[in-house]
């Protein structure tokens, strides 16, 4: 098996990144629009990024190079 290397757990992590923000944020407005009505912009843009930085994280994570040779 082929050892992973820093530039595809980057690659990796920043894709899971952009995918998860525009998912919640997607999520997030629709919620907003349909149910709440009255949110704060800036409150919306918050929980996506820390919801993209937290799956980024994850990823990262999972996809650690391996030392093995």
């Amino acid at each position: 098996m082929k050892a992973k290397s820093w530039k595809e757990t980057l690659i990796r992590a920043g894709r899971t990144f952009v995918q998860t923000f525009i998912g919640t944020l997607a999520a997030n407005f629709a919620l907003n629009a349909a149910v709440l009505q009255d949110a704060n912009a800036f409150t919306n843009w918050a929980i996506c990024l820390v919801a993209g930085a937290i799956a980024a994280g994850v990823a990262a994570v999972m996809n650690l190079p391996s030392n093995e040779a």
